[in-house]
């Protein structure tokens, strides 16, 4: 009976920045600005709705939590295979559907839900906003789905809420007991192989089928962390790319989002290399490749 099954973070399937707390209701980067992806411990229920309540935010970095939902159990997902974004990264292997939510909604205190309907669509709404907001559609309609949440960015730490139908005022009692920073949690939990796994081939759902696929991803990604042809800005997720950095020839990015970076510390987010200049990309072509 999933009903009886509190909503928590999954034990062992999360980024590797990742720190659970003891009762598996708050995740926390602990380093750097990514590799903070975090799952739901159990596939939801019909209209469930995910509450999260942001407790830290580190001002040094750009962009902000990504919320979304995936059809591949995380208990049959290689915590080492993760990718470190979920956007770009994770949103182009089968079976992951993620997208930012806007700096300004992801304050510290700032509490949100967010829930797929009947047709799919996956909405958003912030506490004290009247309306929900569309943040993506295309979900299966009858897939088992997980909860998929990237503490990225400006979000340092996030927390469950309970699941009251009515408000978002009342969070799980969690005790602030000393965290593992390795592990997350006091409990020993081992993660699962993808060898070991037993999948049945009459799986109704192909995406469920995605572990090994993944898996071959993310090692292709390692050498590569921004898909260069992103039409979205990886930082903000609003704007569109269109801006060229020099030296080091990155365009991942929206011009607004690099000002910003060159007005802070003026280094590369992907490859921290110093910002010499930056390029329109409609002004001219790309550079040709090194040693072609």
């Amino acid at each position: 009976m999933l009903g009886a099954i509190g909503l928590s973070f999954h034990p062992h399937c999360r980024g590797s920045n990742i720190s659970l707390n003891s009762c598996l209701h708050q995740a926390t980067r602990i380093h750097s600005f990514h590799n903070g992806l975090a799952f739901s411990n159990r596939p939801l229920l019909p209209k469930e709705k995910v509450r999260l309540k942001v407790l830290e935010i580190e001002q040094r970095w750009f962009g902000a939590l990504r919320l979304g939902f995936t059809s591949v159990n995380p208990s049959n997902i290689d915590r080492n295979a993760l990718p470190p974004f979920a956007c770009p990264n994770l949103v182009n292997t089968s079976g992951f559907w993620a997208m930012g939510i806007p700096e300004e909604q992801c304050q510290e205190g700032a509490e949100l839900c967010f829930w797929v309907d009947r047709k799919g669509q996956v909405f958003y709404q912030v506490k004290g906003h009247l309306r929900p907001k569309l943040l993506f559609s295309g979900l299966p309609r009858k897939a088992q789905i997980w909860a998929m949440m990237d503490v990225y960015g400006k979000t340092k730490a996030v927390q469950l809420l309970d699941d009251s139908t009515e408000c978002l005022d009342t969070p799980y009692s969690c005790p602030q007991n000393k965290v593992d920073h390795k592990m997350g949690t006091r409990n020993n939990f081992m993660p699962v192989a993808l060898d070991t796994l037993s999948q049945s081939p009459q799986s109704k759902y192909h995406s469920m089928q995605e572990p090994t696929k993944l898996d071959l991803y993310s090692q292709a990604m390692k050498f590569r962390l921004f898909r260069e042809d992103e039409p979205i800005c990886v930082i903000c997720q609003d704007r569109l790319v269109d801006t060229l950095l020099l030296p080091c020839r990155h365009c991942s990015f929206c011009k607004p989002c690099v000002l910003k970076i060159r007005r802070q510390n003026n280094i590369c987010p992907l490859c921290r290399q110093d910002i010499f200049s930056m390029q329109d990309v409609g002004e001219m072509p790309l550079l040709p490749s090194q040693g072609s």
